[in-house]
């Protein structure tokens, strides 16, 4: 993966707006670390990018129906919001 910067930044947008205002800088560092990581294993690129997409997935679920539970925001309008 060419320009990890890129998809990560993508892999962020997953998350809830205010959470990621918090903590976009900290899963950043993390997921450079652990592509990193990955790289010097001699893991392959697209398997990394392939678990970090997936766990970005199951976090930001987990997040937004946290936050929603509390907020009552439906998830859908949620992740509308927070494409936008």
């Amino acid at each position: 993966m060419a320009d990890d910067s890129r998809w990560i930044a993508l892999l962020l947008r997953l998350y809830p707006r205010a959470y990621r205002e918090r903590h976009a800088a900290e899963l950043a560092e993390t997921m450079r670390a652990c592509v990193e990581r990955e790289r010097r294993a001699g893991h392959p690129s697209a398997l990394t990018a392939a678990h970090l997409a997936a766990d970005a997935v199951t976090t930001s679920l987990l997040v937004r129906s946290s936050s929603r539970a509390s907020s009552g925001d439906p998830v859908m309008q949620s992740i509308a919001a927070d494409l936008r």
